[in-house]
C-alpha cells in the first residue's frame, strides 16, 4: 500500500494507493504552522477512522509546492509510520517521462 501526497499551496490532497487504484483519500486545508505530531495525529486518525491497516503501508510519496509544510511532514511519517517519504521534486529518478506540450487554441 503507498500513501501519497500532493502538498499545494491551498490545501494537501493524500490519497491511499493499493489494488490499482486509490481506495481512500482526503483533502486539508494547507497550514504552514502545524507540527509533525497535528500531521501524524490527523493522519492516524484517518486510518483508525476508514479501517486501514497502518502496517500495510510499504511506502509513502510526497509532492509538494510548500516548503515551509515539507520537514513536519517528513517528521510525522517517520514518527507516526516508521516510513522515510520520497519527496517527488525535479531531478528524482522515478522512472516516469514527462514531455512538454502546448495547445493551440
Amino acid at each position: 500500500m503507498l500513501m501519497c501526497f500532493d502538498v499545494g499551496n491551498t490545501e494537501i490532497y493524500c490519497g491511499i494507493y493499493y489494488n490499482n487504484k486509490f481506495n481512500h483519500y482526503f483533502r486539508v486545508k494547507t497550514k504552514n504552522g502545524w507540527s509533525s505530531d497535528q500531521i501524524g495525529i490527523f493522519m492516524k486518525s484517518f486510518f483508525r477512522e476508514n479501517e486501514i491497516d497502518v502496517r500495510s503501508l510499504s511506502k509513502i510519496a510526497i509532492s509538494s509546492v510548500v516548503p515551509s509544510v515539507d520537514y513536519s511532514l517528513r517528521n510525522a511519517c517517520i514518527k507516526y509510520f516508521d516510513k522515510d517519504p520520497l519527496f517527488v521534486k525535479a531531478g528524482v529518478k522515478i522512472g516516469l517521462s514527462l514531455t512538454k506540450f502546448t495547445i493551440n487554441c
